[in-house]
């Protein structure tokens, strides 16, 4: 089961059942449905691959998507992104507990989307595909 749900009007709008268990085409689906213009979608590790980056972006939407010690390539880069950016004062370095699963790495830091935008840009065509 996946579900979209509001910040804005503390509702889930949809939670479908995943189909023979395959909640990655069942995601994508459920986003198809909704006006992702200006909106953030979270999703867990599970999510965090091209096609779900690329079907939220398509639809002008943003996106964060958790990445795991055993995803090696999304690993790799997330790393090289946040080496690659001069260590500096961001008002999103503050660790915050918002939930049992939903704190920030104060070990890690945070990138604005600028800056990972120009770290993207700065990676070879080789990196990038890796990503």
């Amino acid at each position: 089961m996946v579900s979209a749900f509001t910040t804005e009007m503390r509702m889930t709008l949809s939670s479908p059942a995943a189909k023979d268990g395959d909640e990655v085409s069942a995601a994508l689906e459920l986003l198809g449905l909704v006006d992702l213009a200006d909106k953030i979608v979270t999703a867990d590790a599970l999510h965090c691959h091209r096609r779900m980056a690329h079907c939220v972006v398509a639809r002008v939407g943003d996106y964060s998507l958790a990445v795991k010690g055993n995803q090696e390539s999304p690993r790799s880069y997330a790393d090289e992104c946040f080496l690659s950016v001069k260590k500096k004062a961001h008002p999103t370095d503050e660790t915050t507990e918002r939930g049992p699963r939903s704190h920030q790495d104060p070990a890690r830091g945070s990138l604005s989307a600028p800056e990972i935008s120009a770290t993207t840009k700065a990676l070879s065509p080789d990196q990038q595909r890796q990503s």
